[in-house]
């Protein structure tokens, strides 16, 4: 169970930032 969290957090947490670095330089 740990690696599968581990692995579903890490994808969330790209996801994420992903997200952030897009609608802070990419909507100017």
């Amino acid at each position: 169970p740990d690696g599968r969290e581990k692995e579903f957090w890490a994808r969330a947490e790209a996801e994420i930032t992903a997200e952030a670095k897009q609608s802070q330089g990419g909507n100017r």
